[in-house]
């Protein structure tokens, strides 16, 4: 998995099994599965039962 966040997405991270990847409360951010032959599973843990989404436009992208 492909973690990126910040206003243009700048910070990325990359994540394999029993990796912990911190996103910042209300922060913009993306996920990716770089393996495009085998699904992805993450756990998610945040501060309301449901996900909010909310699509915005990144700068500089």
């Amino acid at each position: 998995m492909r973690f990126r966040w910040g206003k243009r997405l700048e910070h990325v991270a990359d994540a394999k099994t029993g990796d912990f990847i911190f996103v910042p409360p209300f922060e913009v951010h993306s996920e990716e599965n770089l393996d495009p032959t085998n699904p992805a599973e993450f756990i998610v843990a945040r501060n309301t039962p449901e996900g909010i989404v909310v699509n915005v436009e990144v700068e500089g992208g």
